[in-house]
């Protein structure tokens, strides 16, 4: 077996105890706050802060399909029209490990 960093045993370990122990970014990093990515087809448009996040899940799998219910103003100044569909993602601000 390669040497890869799928293949290898020991981030492989790393990542089943990691998932056995139920730990979240809280657990192994100070937080800071939260953001909220906002996509488009596949296409990044921009972020917003948020103090906590909407959702229990963050990360990849926070992933929500919304409708805009008025205009969005982006971080980077970009607008989200009012009934434009587009998805979001929350994650975590990390700082230093614990």
């Amino acid at each position: 077996m390669e040497n890869t960093p799928r293949s290898n045993p020991k981030s492989q370990n790393k990542e089943l105890k990691y998932h056995n122990q139920n730990l979240d970014a809280e657990d192994l990093f100070e937080v800071f706050g939260y953001f909220k990515e906002y996509w488009e087809a596949g296409k990044f448009l921009g972020i917003k802060h948020c103090e906590k996040p909407e959702r229990e899940v963050y990360g990849y799998y926070s992933k929500s399909p919304e409708i805009a219910k008025e205009e969005i103003i982006l971080k980077n100044g970009k607008k989200i029209p009012k009934g434009h569909k587009y998805y979001t993602r929350v994650y975590p601000f990390c700082g230093k490990k614990k």
